[in-house]
């Protein structure tokens, strides 16, 4: 028991969200908020661990998850953290239990729905500071879009269905340029590891247009 939860504290990180938006939708109405609030915080209980056991001397990747996925497409579920990436994972479980609060006693409407959305945003921004797997961060990066429209449409200010509908426009001319540039790495590194991607040698053309597309695509979400 205890080497399935320590070799896998990545994938554990992702599925207490999951859990917890299972939870949500069993649970009275009046335990919803705290139900959100212990599903958060205890993902930042074992983000804590994960960086607990981060070795701080050791410069390369850690908690190295992987798992074939689609073989056939040189996809995988991989996962893992290095200096960077688990600040980015403490600050996301970090921020989660206070954006909890701080709707504790704003948000009154659907109020189900919108504690299911913020554990949906932690699990996805999880995967995207983690994924060793460019397909994987591709795909949840763009499952973050999906509750933060909702919460722009169904929670925002006057103009929410405005501000929403620019959102999406935005998001798919930004998700469009990332794929493009994944894609043009994928296809000529012959596979979707991150880290075998930044060391394939490209050409000097690809390497313009592939910048472009990576470039526009992120500048385009980054104040998203």
């Amino acid at each position: 028991m205890s080497a399935l939860f320590e070799g896998h504290l990545l994938s554990w990180l992702i599925a207490v969200p999951a859990l917890g938006i299972a939870l949500l939708a069993i649970v009275a109405e009046r335990w919803i908020r705290p139900a959100a609030l212990v599903a958060t915080l205890l993902n930042l209980v074992l983000a804590l661990r994960v960086w607990a056991g981060f070795d701080l001397d050791e410069t390369g990747l850690q908690f190295v998850e992987r798992v074939e996925w689609m073989p056939t497409f040189g996809i995988q579920y991989a996962v893992g953290v290095d200096g960077v990436s688990i600040l980015l994972v403490l600050l996301t479980t970090f921020l989660c239990p206070l954006c909890v609060l701080g709707s504790w006693e704003g948000i009154t409407s659907r109020l189900r729905a919108y504690m299911m959305l913020i554990l949906l945003v932690e699990g996805a921004m999880i995967v995207v500071f983690t994924a060793l797997d460019a397909f994987l961060f591709f795909m949840l990066w763009e499952v973050t879009m999906i509750p933060m429209y909702f919460m722009i449409v169904l929670w925002g200010g006057p103009e929410r269905s405005a501000a929403g509908l620019k959102y999406v426009i935005y998001s798919l001319i930004g998700s469009l340029l990332l794929l493009v540039g994944i894609l043009g790495m994928s296809l000529q590194a012959g596979t979707f590891d991150i880290q075998s991607l930044a060391e394939h040698t490209y050409s000097e053309g690809s390497q313009r247009w592939i910048f472009a597309a990576l470039f526009i695509g992120f500048a385009i979400k980054l104040p998203m």
